[in-house]
């Protein structure tokens, strides 16, 4: 996730035009309040059952699974809310690419 929230960035007024929900047998702990390595956003932990492996998600990793998996947001308007930015150097593609590498782990699915 390297370019969420970088200025410049930016697709401005693209969002990904699927929506996601977590994958069925994968366990989640959200913890929002959470701080790891110093950054904000909290961490989410994501595993497949029975086998795992598990995955872990912080910072604008963890708030960007929160805003992929809201049905009521756009993704890279929660990101931008969240992380204080414009939404505008919310990088819509790299929303959609995350979004990607998590449907291929097994950890979302579309629709």
């Amino acid at each position: 996730m390297s370019h969420m929230g970088m200025p410049g960035a930016s697709s401005a007024g693209r969002s990904p035009a699927s929506r996601w929900s977590r994958a069925r047998y994968v366990a989640v702990v959200d913890a929002p309040e959470e701080v790891a390595d110093g950054l904000p956003g909290g961490v989410v932990y994501l595993a497949p059952l029975p086998d795992g492996p598990l995955r872990v998600l912080s910072g604008a990793s963890a708030v960007l699974y929160r805003a992929l998996v809201d049905p009521h947001d756009d993704p890279a308007v929660r990101v931008a809310r969240e992380l204080g930015v414009a939404p505008e150097d919310v990088d819509a593609d790299a929303v959609a690419e995350f979004a990607d590498e998590l449907v291929r782990e097994g950890l979302l699915v579309r629709g």
